[in-house]
């Protein structure tokens, strides 16, 4: 495999403006945007103020994934402050699927309905609200269809994305933005941004402007724990010490995330989490979360056994898109399937599982390659009974009889479709060993890294691996597939690649390409490079005698420690 580097950066902030193409200012806002800018939201205010004088009882519709709930707690607490004790309902993912359905809104008889991080599609639902003499708010970041549903007070940026002054928030961001406009206690406020920047976090919208802002105070008041009690108790329960947009997106969203993939009201539980305030009872409700996360880990691993040998069997390789159907599949876990299939296949990914409704079968789909994927769906829509999502993700429903149809007309969609050039990684900037620790200050300024704002991808060459407890490195994972390179003042972290490390003849000197970023590495914060590849370096004469020396001393410090 070739290294390259893909531009012409000398320093962070050059590799920085080249891969993201915005500056720090439009990056890293100093001052967040004003609620009363974002269309309709101040009308929303107004809405619940009158709620809160006439003591209407008031409903909130979320979902089920971690925005969903996020944003649910969200306008929750802010609710209770303002003295309503509203009433939470989430969708059942298996027996209602998502959104706002009509036997939610059978089950509400008076008051104000609050949709959040959904009800932008939903159009009968909400006609049938107002028919009952509801009232009804959507908070709603998804993209509008054709037509609008009537309800009192819409508020998605982008049905107006020129009037409100950010168009990219999540669900949570909204909920958030809309407390900042009734409440003005920073204590509270504080608490809110914090399960703010968790839901913008894992709901992977650009992390730019104002969400910028969000997740970066967020995960400020995270680091301090100024936070809701449940959140504060699943961070204990991993072991976890500072936090960054790495161990939200890859450690606490999955665990919120899991029991609503796999139950039918299992968000119920992530929710009841952080709504909670007595820490025992949160510590345990924590710890079942995270064993509902382990049980979800063994399903995707051998639902991806099965996809890669669905793969094979019907010579889809190069198909584009890769579109798959798993009757052994729970839906709830599609969409991490076709987000593993889109990167290893370098093509958008469509995975679909049984519906539990006779002849129709649903799923997810992940874009790749700049592909809008909502947009594509779109294009196919005489065969889908509903779609919906964005550029990135998208869910959509079928009849399975129209699964070939459907396939046909999207290879055909994407006919002219390339796949990224194999055979080659690309990095941004070459570093040296010793610059590592000015290097992280410098990306500090531009973190949380995320949609819209990539960590930028170094080089490092001759890392000198040290052997700790007699070995260089450390295997993890259930199946001892991924290696922990041990090096002097950082270690290397490559994930499913430890057989490639110990088939290259275990090298002490090696050259690495990867992302800097912190680790909580046996719960201590430490500086990591995150490999994306690595290659044995040749060593030169007086660092292969340093390297043995210091080897030595290694060694007689263990010898001693086991005496």
């Amino acid at each position: 495999m070739a290294w390259r580097k893909r531009g012409n950066a000398r320093n962070i902030t050059e590799a920085f403006k080249e891969i993201s193409r915005l500056s720090m200012e439009d990056v890293t806002l100093h001052k967040s945007v004003s609620s009363e800018t974002i269309v309709g939201m101040e009308d929303a205010a107004d809405l619940i103020d009158k709620a809160v004088r006439d003591k209407i009882p008031v409903t909130v519709v979320g979902d089920y994934d971690v925005d969903g709930i996020s944003s649910t707690a969200i306008l929750w607490y802010m609710l209770r402050y303002l003295g309503i004790n509203a009433h939470l309902r989430l969708p059942r993912r298996y027996t209602e699927g998502y959104g706002l359905s009509m036997r939610v809104v059978d089950e509400v008889d008076e008051g104000l309905l609050i949709t959040v991080d959904n009800g932008i599609a939903a159009i009968e639902p909400i006609r049938c609200a107002k028919e009952k003499g509801l009232r009804v708010i959507i908070l709603d970041h998804h993209l509008p269809g054709k037509e609008l549903p009537n309800a009192d007070v819409i508020v998605d940026p982008h049905i107006a994305p020129e009037q409100s002054g950010f168009s990219d928030y999540c669900g949570a961001g909204l909920a958030f933005k809309l407390s900042q406009l009734l409440i003005d206690d920073n204590r509270f406020l504080k608490k809110m941004c914090a399960l703010a920047a968790v839901g913008t976090i894992a709901d992977v919208v650009p992390l730019v402007g104002d969400n910028h802002c969000i997740a970066r105070e967020g995960l400020r008041y995270i680091n301090q724990r100024e936070i809701p009690v449940g959140l504060l108790a699943l961070i204990n329960a991993t072991g976890l010490k500072k936090i960054d947009e790495q161990n939200i997106g890859f450690t606490i969203a999955p665990m919120l995330n899991a029991a609503g993939r796999l139950e039918d009201t299992g968000a119920e539980k992530s929710l009841e989490l952080l709504i909670m305030e007595d820490y025992a009872e949160a510590e345990e409700k924590a710890y079942e979360l995270i064993e509902i996360n382990e049980k979800r880990k063994s399903l995707v691993k051998s639902a991806m056994e099965r996809a890669h040998k669905y793969i094979r069997d019907n010579h889809m390789e190069e198909k584009n898109p890769i579109c798959i159907y798993d009757q052994e599949l729970l839906s709830g876990i599609a969409g991490l399937l076709a987000g593993r299939l889109a990167e290893e296949y370098q093509t958008p990914a469509i995975v679909l599982a049984p519906s539990g409704q006779e002849g129709t079968i649903k799923g997810s789909g992940r874009t790749y390659g700049g592909v809008h994927l909502r947009n594509l769906l779109e294009r196919a829509q005489e065969y889908q009974l509903n779609y919906g999502g964005h550029e990135k993700a998208a869910g959509l429903g079928l009849r399975k009889g129209n699964l070939s149809s459907f396939t046909e007309k999207l290879e055909l969609l994407l006919k002219d479709y390339n796949r990224p050039e194999q055979g080659e990684y690309l990095y941004d900037l070459e570093v040296n060993a010793e610059e590592i620790p000015r290097i992280m200050e410098d990306l500090e300024k531009y973190a949380p890294f995320g949609e819209g704002n990539p960590r930028p991808v170094i080089r490092v060459d001759r890392i000198l691996l040290l052997p700790q407890a007699g070995k260089l490195y450390r295997l993890l994972g259930n199946q001892k597939e991924h290696i922990r390179l041990l090096g002097r003042e950082f270690s290397v972290m490559a994930f499913h690649k430890a057989a490639e490390y110990i088939e290259m003849g275990e090298p002490d000197v090696i050259n690495v390409i990867g992302y800097l970023v912190h680790t909580n590495y046996r719960r201590n914060s430490q500086i990591e490079i995150e490999a994306i590849a690595f290659e044995e370096s040749e060593k030169k004469e007086n660092e292969s005698t340093a390297l043995q020396q210091e080897m030595l001393l290694h060694f007689m410090q263990f010898a001693e420690e086991r005496r």
